[in-house]
């Protein structure tokens, strides 16, 4: 048998490599795919936990399953107002509140009160517009409050939503838990600080993260996903304009 000339070996190789760089070019072959947004909240979230234990050992980010699964009829109901914010963990002392009108029901009356049902402070707004400025005064740190909205002249609330003031202790580890995310992946760090702080029951700061991230890039599906269980959880109608299926 003749041995293959070395003319003949470079020329197959030549046409070896130009097959090769014609499938990355075409997309059909990449041996350094760009890692996708689910890829980026994995890893961070496993370089966190390991660079910065006492902050991550327990985040893991949200499923898809676990954005996408909520029956949004059953949520809402037939209730004229939804209230948003504040609920879960809040870091201001002195929150916005923010609700959304289904039915115009008139002026109404936001009520602040312990969990034990005690009134903190009242005063009058309107059905509109749906967010509301702070005015009374600062919150006592770690406490725990419950806000509703009363017709005027009654005492039953319309609904409540339950929320916490965090301790100085907690407010510190959050502000250094966003401040890691930020050095670990600045191109994700929006959407990775959102899953983090879900985990956490800081829901504002997740909206004001993942809304920042999909102005980033408003075609991510993780993000919309994100963004559809934030609003989700308590019935707010936008979740519904997101088009995000099961």
């Amino acid at each position: 048998m003749k041995s293959t000339s070395l003319p003949v070996v470079l020329a197959a190789g030549l046409v070896l490599a130009a097959g090769v760089l014609i499938a990355v070019r075409s997309g059909l072959f990449s041996p350094h795919s760009p890692p996708t947004s689910r890829d980026a909240l994995v890893r961070a979230a496993e370089d966190l936990a390991r660079i910065h234990p006492d902050l991550f050992k327990t985040f893991v980010p949200l499923s898809r399953s676990e954005c996408v699964s909520r029956d949004m009829a059953a949520i809402r109901g037939d209730r004229a107002y939804v209230l948003i914010h504040p609920s879960g963990k809040v870091l201001d002392t002195r929150p916005a509140f923010r609700w959304e009108t289904r039915v115009n029901k008139g002026p109404q009356v936001i009520r602040l009160m312990t969990l034990r049902g005690k009134t903190v402070w009242s005063r009058p707004t309107t059905a509109s517009p749906e967010v509301q400025d702070p005015g009374p005064p600062p919150l006592v740190r770690g406490g725990r409050y419950l806000w509703s909205l009363t017709p005027p002249g009654k005492e039953v609330p319309v609904a409540g939503m339950p929320f916490e003031v965090v301790s100085e202790a907690q407010h510190r580890a959050f502000t250094a838990a966003m401040a890691a995310i930020e050095a670990a992946d600045p191109d994700y760090a929006n959407l990775i600080k959102a899953h983090f702080a879900i985990r956490g029951d800081y829901y504002r700061e997740a909206e004001t993260a993942i809304r920042t991230h999909l102005r980033n890039m408003p075609g991510d599906a993780v993000g919309r996903e994100t963004l559809y269980y934030l609003l989700s959880r308590v019935g707010a109608s936008e979740a519904e304009t997101l088009g995000i299926k099961p």
